[in-house]
């Protein structure tokens, strides 16, 4: 019982309450602003849940079953739908924006590996040498790297 989300395009970025995230393969997906049907088919093509939405689309924010996960049609503004806060989405959670059952953020899941240093520079005085630092790492994410750097720091020791 986790929730998916599915975008037309591009790469999406958040949490998403730890839900599911797809994003169309080729080509593009997108509803209309009213009047589409939206069949959900599981890997059988087993008819799981359809839905039919009219004209309460087409007012720049989701719409919505009210109360969340039961009400019936027509659905209604997410805004006005109760437990909403008035927010006008809430992707990936429920109305009020917590998890559904079923969904957990993903975990950390990096591993960092064994580091090394390798002097570039040795340059006499203080503060004036300059190294590579390397930092093998798996798990989630691994082919995103991002390095903040304030600039400068310090390593202590007999022979930094």
């Amino acid at each position: 019982g986790c929730a998916v989300v599915v975008f037309g395009g591009g790469t999406p970025t958040g949490a998403f309450g730890g839900a599911l995230v797809q994003t169309a393969s080729s080509g593009g997906l997108g509803l209309n602003n009213g009047g589409d049907d939206i069949f959900l088919f599981d890997d059988l093509a087993n008819l799981i849940v359809s839905l039919t939405y009219g004209s309460e689309g087409n007012n720049d924010q989701s719409i919505t079953r009210d109360p969340d996960i039961t009400g019936g049609t027509p659905l209604v503004l997410h805004s006005g739908a109760a437990g909403s806060g008035g927010a006008l989405a809430s992707p990936g959670t429920r109305v009020d924006g917590t998890s559904f059952s079923g969904c957990s953020a993903p975990a950390c899941g990096i591993t960092p590996g064994i580091g090394t240093a390798t002097c570039n520079t040795f340059t006499a005085g203080a503060g004036n040498d300059t190294y590579d630092l390397t930092i093998p790492y798996s798990g989630v994410e691994a082919g995103t790297t991002v390095v903040n750097n304030s600039g400068s720091g310090t390593i202590g020791g007999d022979d930094p």
